[in-house]
């Protein structure tokens, strides 16, 4: 059996298929939730209804276990890893319920363009905890395209597209079809960013051209936006709800995103929350009639600027394509908007006039999973008919000793089969017999530490470092020496021994110094760090089992040696 799942920060989907049943009719969905009560560790739904109406039970979204590096449950430390697989556990169990007799033969999921690279280490891990090893991690676009109804979706994108043209261009035109040049602008809002994909598919063939992405405007903001609205409806009622209570809170912030997943109809939109806290400690139902003209006057500014942001990263895929000046440009064709029904519904028009175009295409709930599937046909050959190209969605860099980064591999490049290499010389000032090498990230002005590796290099004084990058963006390392006697040219050969064989350095993996938990930013970077400070150094004591350990509390000398960019003095400290 085959899974196809579509992961994102807030929720996961997953379908499947056996031999009676079509991808289409078999949708699984489960929010990215876990509660921690009486020992028990529940997911998605069940776990917020045990919050909501159990005494000292926890919960955590997947940003918060994110941002603290895991949880400190019960004096166990509980790694971003191990949340997943209780995640992804739960969604194989419900369907292993359907299908107790198959077993799973192969696992497809689509993630956002921004999450690739740290994700799919962390989405691996967490699948080889529960015993799933066959995995392929796809691009929401990649998915899309996969579907299997994908060429009657695009033909009718052309067809309406072909008809917004004026009649004397239709007269010269003749048909529908685009030219080879036009490629498809792929856009989704995830609960963290806004992804934008220039791509190509033509004869079954997928090629992503050009990634940009942002977080000005996301999902959650506008969760957040209708969040507060409500609020002030709320506040207005004269039953005097809780509005201070965590779980009234809870309850408020669901219904908004629940909000955004329909699409509306009419001027008014009514939401029922029954049972909900009021000041007095008494519980009373609350109901709302929401004034959509009201309430998109409300979004309106969020919507203008998500509008701008998507027009300036469109841009952009135009700009980037300018450095490969032996291919020609792809300029943008028709959109395809992957999101919230309601937020789809609001911004159509206003990408309409942006883009000066009638092919817009709004995905359906659906799609990405079960392109997702047919893509893990794909990797396991019983699907010969659609080949994915994904790209790199970064630059990959290597910091030298002096602070100074060397781009190895330019974001946008085409995999699998990627490799790149640099030569370093040392010029005798280390007495160390190591080389450290940083492999980071570059978007825009911002470095992003991805790994670190520790180079064993003896008495060898200049040495080639090569990164590859395979087809399942795993990210390697290998360091070969050179001949030491002559003087240091990038172009001197490796050194070879007596049968020939060429010399290979040890090379060592680490992992990357991080305070936020997700392998990239060092420093505070505007983030607060209090609570998954306080987890590492209490997660310590706990283990210790010395009661004459006091727990750590940071004070502000502590905050300005980060501030200052000195993580590893604080940590001395």
């Amino acid at each position: 059996m085959n899974i196809g799942i579509d992961f994102n920060i807030k929720t996961t989907k997953a379908t499947y298929l056996d031999e009676f049943s079509s991808a289409n009719d078999i949708f699984i969905e489960i929010e990215n939730l876990l509660v921690f009560s009486n020992g028990n560790i529940f997911i998605g739904k069940e776990g917020l209804n045990k919050f909501l109406t159990e005494k000292d039970s926890e919960l955590y979204d997947l940003d918060q276990i994110i941002e603290c590096n895991g949880l400190i449950i019960n004096k166990q430390q509980v790694s971003p890893k191990k949340c997943l697989s209780v995640i992804f556990a739960n969604l194989l169990s419900k369907i292993k319920l359907q299908t107790p007799s198959i077993e799973i033969d192969f696992v497809c999921i689509s993630i956002p363009y921004d999450k690739y690279y740290y994700w799919h280490d962390l989405i691996t891990g967490a699948f080889s905890l529960i015993g799933v090893q066959k995995l392929r991690i796809i691009s929401q676009p990649a998915a899309f395209f996969a579907q299997s109804n994908i060429k009657s979706i695009l033909h009718n994108l052309d067809v309406l597209r072909y008809e917004s043209l004026p009649r004397h261009k239709r007269t010269l035109t003749k048909n529908p079809n685009p030219d080879p040049f036009t490629g498809y602008l792929f856009i989704s809002l995830s609960q963290n960013n806004t992804n934008i994909s220039l791509v190509n598919y033509r004869d079954d063939v997928f090629e992503a051209i050009n990634t940009q992405y942002t977080n000005i405007v996301t999902r959650e903001i506008i969760v957040n936006a209708i969040f507060d609205f409500f609020v002030s409806m709320i506040l207005e009622d004269p039953q005097g709800f809780a509005l201070d209570d965590k779980k009234t809170k809870i309850r408020i912030l669901e219904a908004a995103d629940f909000f955004l997943k329909e699409s509306k109809s009419g001027n008014i939109s009514e939401i029922n929350l029954p049972y909900l806290l009021c000041k007095d400690g008494g519980y009373k139902n609350l109901d709302l009639k929401v004034d959509l003209n009201i309430l998109e006057t409300f979004l309106a500014p969020i919507y203008k600027n998500l509008i701008n942001v998507i027009k300036e990263l469109a841009d952009k895929t135009q700009l980037e394509q300018r450095i490969y000046i032996n291919y020609p440009i792809t300029k943008i064709g028709n959109i395809i908007v992957v999101g919230d029904s309601y937020v789809t519904q609001c911004i159509q028009e206003s990408l309409k006039n942006s883009f000066n175009s009638s092919g817009i295409y709004i995905s359906g709930k659906k799609l990405l999973v079960g392109g997702a599937y047919n893509c893990s046909k794909v990797f396991t050959g019983d699907n010969k008919h659609f080949l994915p190209l994904e790209v790199v969605p970064f630059s990959i860099l290597v910091r030298l000793d002096g602070g100074d980064f060397v781009e190895l591999i330019k974001k946008d490049t085409t995999i699998p089969t990627i490799s790149a290499e640099h030569c370093f010389w040392l010029e005798g000032k280390s007495k160390s017999k190591y080389a450290e090498i940083h492999l980071t990230t570059k978007e825009g002005d911002k470095f992003q530490s991805l790994n670190v590796w520790k180079i064993e290099i003896d008495d060898w004084k200049a040495f080639k470092v090569e990164v590859d990058v395979d087809v399942r963006m795993k990210i390697t390392l290998n360091a070969y020496p050179h001949d030491a006697s002559k003087p240091y040219d990038e172009h001197v050969k490796i050194c070879k021994n007596t049968k020939g064989e060429v010399w290979k350095l040890d090379v060592e993996e680490g992992s990357a110094f991080s305070f936020n938990g997700v392998g990239f930013e060092v420093g505070i970077k505007g983030k607060d760090l209090r609570q998954y400070i306080l987890n590492q150094f209490n997660y310590l004591s706990s283990v210790v089992n010395n009661t004459d350990i006091n727990i750590f509390e940071p004070d502000e000398l502590f905050y300005s040696m980060l501030n200052k960019g000195e993580p590893f003095n604080a940590l001395r400290y």
